[in-house]
């Protein structure tokens, strides 16, 4: 379990370092950055953090569709890098057994405005917009975001068990696909600063 909690962490903390790697156009003043340096420490406390995710994607049964398998792979450190989320609290999605997450979100408290996301689609980093404009705080309790083809849904499974400020629950991640394909995953949904 605390292994879970470090990796959803240090991807929530990883998250937040990329909105600092934006030009200065796009710059947000609201957005905060985290130090990268710490960022690296927090990861290395866990050996199969987010650059060295499990073997293999993370699947279970694809429903409906076209037949072919909807597949959502681990997020490394270059995929979270490779996508600027604006906001400054995030949630993550790690699959039981899991070391690193297969959602990211990031979002601002107390704003109605739409949180952003992340997933990977077998080799490809999909920016995904929440359904909602409730910010951080409707993230955290679940929701559905969506982007070119494909929407997530998540689906917390169980009282939030978290000792501090944030979240930390069981959860579902269900993913469908823009021809009806469905899957759904089982793990952990942290959020916090």
């Amino acid at each position: 379990m605390t292994r879970l909690l470090l990796a959803g962490a240090a991807a929530i903390a990883l998250v937040a370092a990329c909105s600092g790697d934006r030009d200065e156009a796009d710059a947000d003043p609201r957005a905060t950055q985290a130090d990268p340096v710490q960022m690296q420490e927090r990861a290395a406390d866990d050996s199969t953090g987010p650059d060295d995710p499990s073997p293999g994607t993370a699947s279970s049964n694809t429903q409906g569709g076209d037949g072919s398998d909807l597949v959502l792979s681990p997020l490394t450190r270059a995929d979270m890098h490779s996508l600027t989320l604006q906001g400054e609290l995030g949630c993550a999605f790690t699959q039981a057994g899991g070391a690193a997450p297969l959602f990211i979100g990031m979002g601002f408290a107390g704003v109605d405005e739409r949180s952003q996301g992340m997933v990977k689609i077998g080799d490809v980093v999909e920016r995904l917009t929440a359904s909602t404009a409730d910010g951080f705080d409707g993230m955290r309790r679940g929701t559905t975001f969506a982007g070119r083809g494909l929407t997530v849904t998540i689906d917390p499974t169980s009282p939030d068990r978290a000792a501090h400020e944030g979240t930390d629950q069981d959860a579902t991640l269900t993913a469908m696909r823009g021809d009806g394909a469905q899957r759904s995953w089982s793990g952990d949904w942290t959020c916090g600063p």
